[in-house]
């Protein structure tokens, strides 16, 4: 059971949840003239790479790369609303 604010994952979805958090450090970030940089979503050249490391195929990479999309839309989105109003 996950702890407030913890994301549960099922279990057979855990590869793509650990490859998510590590490729996340990998993540660059844009913008900053008057606002903080903005996180940008983990490039596919990276999840090709963790795949091709870790000896999966192409659906895996289908996989992860249609998954990362939304998981990276929602942490945008998150992180945004953390941003205080005016430096948005």
């Amino acid at each position: 059971m996950a702890q407030s604010g913890e994301a549960e994952v099922n279990p057979a979805w855990l590869w793509i949840w650990r490859a998510w958090v590590r490729l996340h450090l990998d993540r660059q970030y844009a913008g900053g003239d008057l606002s903080p940089p903005r996180p940008q979503p983990i490039r596919w050249e990276t999840i090709r790479l963790w795949c091709e490391w870790h000896g999966y195929g192409q659906d895996d990479l289908d996989m992860l790369d249609h998954c990362f999309a939304r998981m990276d839309a929602e942490f945008v989105a998150w992180w945004t609303e953390r941003q205080p109003k005016g430096r948005r």
